[in-house]
């Protein structure tokens, strides 16, 4: 299995909200969203792994949260083995984007369309003089993938800002938020790096028109 844009994104679907997991000797990829808003999202990523290892995910609710399974041995080893991802309870706070992705700027912009589809947020906050200010924000545990984020988002030309917030209890933990805010840069992530994500594309869409009336929002067509 090689390397692509579609696996490059779903590396970063794994890195947003999902897990490499061995089971009982069952070689598993979870990922875990939500119920309402992610089901046709999960749809879409199911027909691309049917067509790449031909064998269908399961998607089902589990614990409040839709999950998608995929069990495929040679396909979980693509992920750890060959892409060197971290597993199960050393992802969360180690995780960060594989060499082997970085290497191709179109594969590292893949990934980070998977993050964001996932793990991030778009939003609109009424600043001073400048009411409905969108934002594009990502949240992490994991310091090494936040400061990786931020570095490869400059050499891509992105303003981007870095923030953490240290706990306020013993369950807690120091949060990262990667943030690119304001309407040129919500407009140059759409047209370069774009959403997988139904409902984050036709938010980002809508707030892009109020503020150019469509002018220059071009659906990423790279892959």
């Amino acid at each position: 299995m090689e390397l692509n844009y579609k696996l490059s994104e779903l590396v970063g679907i794994i890195i947003g909200d999902g897990c490499l997991y061995n089971r009982k000797g069952n070689y598993l990829i979870l990922i875990s969203g939500n119920i309402k808003e992610d089901k046709k999202y999960y749809k879409n990523i199911s027909r691309f792994i049917f067509k790449t290892i031909n064998k269908q995910p399961t998607i089902k609710i589990h614990q409040r949260a839709l999950r998608l399974i995929i069990k495929n041995k040679n396909f979980f080893n693509f992920f750890y083995e060959h892409l060197e991802m971290k597993y199960h309870g050393d992802k969360t706070y180690k995780v960060i984007i594989p060499s082997l992705v970085l290497e191709n700027v179109g594969f590292t912009k893949a990934c980070l369309r998977g993050i964001v589809d996932t793990d991030g947020s778009v939003f609109t906050s009424d600043k001073p003089g400048s009411p409905n200010y969108p934002s594009i924000e990502i949240t992490t545990v994991s310091k090494s993938l936040a400061f990786q984020i931020k570095d490869i988002l400059k050499k891509l030309e992105y303003r981007v800002t870095l923030r953490w917030y240290d706990p306020k209890n013993d369950v807690q933990v120091r949060t990262y938020k990667i943030g690119l805010n304001g309407w040129l840069m919500l407009r140059k992530w759409y047209n370069d790096i774009g959403f997988s994500h139904p409902l984050k594309r036709s938010l980002a869409e809508k707030i892009l028109e109020r503020k150019y009336d469509g002018a220059g929002v071009n659906i990423p067509t790279a892959n």
